[in-house]
């Protein structure tokens, strides 16, 4: 075998008849019996062997799923041709795990070119990259970002061929800032060059909705309110708090004429910004002190935070000492809610009123499988 492990398997004492499989003698309870069809390895394995067996076992397991997957469409069962299946969360894993080696290659590959990797970050299939700029041919017209990011392109595309990537360069925009998710970047060069910082503010791209979560729509206010606050912070966290606070009150502002356009009032739009700009100096408050950095590195008190999560998940409606929880459907101003928090307060049980999302009109026409057939009543 080419996986060099051949004689640490078992061999059949007879070629004649049907294979033993694990419908046969593997699934007897005494281990003699199990073994009867089959002669002993002629070496026992030591563990880096152990490891290379595992690794064949789960080769021939994965590549039989991946080459075996079966949908349904239309009424009708089909397999897939070829590449991942969609749905299928054995995919995903695969793909990081790909992935892991993928960027290992790719680093190897530039540090060879003697490029400078100052930072190398990858989000699923988003890198973010801070790297050494090439200097152009004299002839050249192109910018210096542009010539090491199709540089870097093609070093990328050479890897594996089922992963070609496309680059984008601060020189590509107007303003020459770099656009990453809902983060405007750029590098901030001091006049002595010694040092340089990366700053960051708030971005949306031009296609993307004005509307935020509308008035109109069917959650409780409470929801809305914390919706919303959470959206005016997410603003006020990503603009560095290094750039000129004018930048980010322009930020601000276009959030309050988006709530504006979502049929909110001026005092609601007024306490919602209120409401975000304490929590930020509560935020930026915790940061000076030391308890917690206002942008945490992932590995920030991770067991910690993952056991806080699990706890809050459980029990999250204990807070005031309530012991249980119940919910009813959002009604207009409350309703519902108000009167059940009396009658609980009379019975003097603690039990929280909770409301939940009543249910929009898109989900009542919204058809999952548009091919279902449905007869009529």
């Amino acid at each position: 075998m080419e996986a060099g492990i051949a004689r640490y398997c078992p061999t059949r004492k007879s070629n004649r008849g049907r294979p033993p499989n694990i419908t046969g003698s593997v699934l007897e309870e005494k281990k003699e019996k199990r073994f009867m069809s089959w002669k002993p390895a002629s070496e026992q394995p030591d563990e880096v062997a152990t490891c290379r067996m595992l690794t064949e076992a789960l080769r021939v397991v994965l590549t039989f799923i991946m080459k075996n997957h079966f949908y349904k469409f239309d009424g009708t069962v089909r397999k897939q041709a070829k590449g991942g299946a969609i749905g299928l969360e054995l995919t995903g894993v695969l793909a990081q795990i790909f992935m892991v080696w993928w960027d290992r290659e790719f680093k190897a590959r530039v540090e060879r070119l003697g490029i400078p990797l100052y930072m190398y970050k990858r989000y699923v299939d988003d890198i973010n990259v801070i790297v050494g700029a090439v200097e152009p041919a004299q002839d050249s017209h192109r910018h210096k970002d542009e010539m090491c990011m199709e540089l870097l392109k093609e070093v990328g595309n050479r890897i594996h061929k089922s992963i070609q990537i496309e680059v984008d360069y601060p020189s590509k925009h107007e303003d020459n800032l770099m656009p990453i998710l809902d983060l405007k970047v750029w590098i901030d060069r001091k006049n002595d060059c010694t040092v340089n910082v990366v700053l960051h503010e708030f971005y949306a791209k031009e296609v993307s909705s004005k509307m935020m979560l509308s008035s109109r729509s069917p959650f409780p206010m409470k929801v809305k309110r914390t919706v919303l606050t959470q959206e005016v912070l997410r603003v006020l966290l990503n603009c560095n708090p290094k750039i000129p606070w004018e930048r980010t009150v322009g930020h601000v502002n276009n959030m309050m004429r988006r709530m504006q356009y979502s049929g909110y009032s001026k005092g609601f739009r007024y306490e919602i910004v209120q409401s975000a700009l304490h929590a930020y100096k509560k935020i930026q408050e915790l940061d000076q002190t030391g308890v917690k950095p206002m942008y945490r590195p992932k590995e920030w008190r991770q067991n910690e935070r993952r056991k806080e999560k699990e706890e809050k998940r459980r029990s999250w409606y204990r807070n005031g000492n309530y012991s249980s929880v119940i919910f009813v459907i959002a009604t207009p101003e409350s309703s519902l809610k108000r009167s059940l928090d009396e009658d609980v307060k009379k019975s003097g049980l603690r039990i929280r009123i909770m409301e939940k999302s009543g249910m929009s009109v898109k989900r009542v026409l919204q058809r999952s499988d548009p091919f279902k057939k449905r007869t009529c009543e």
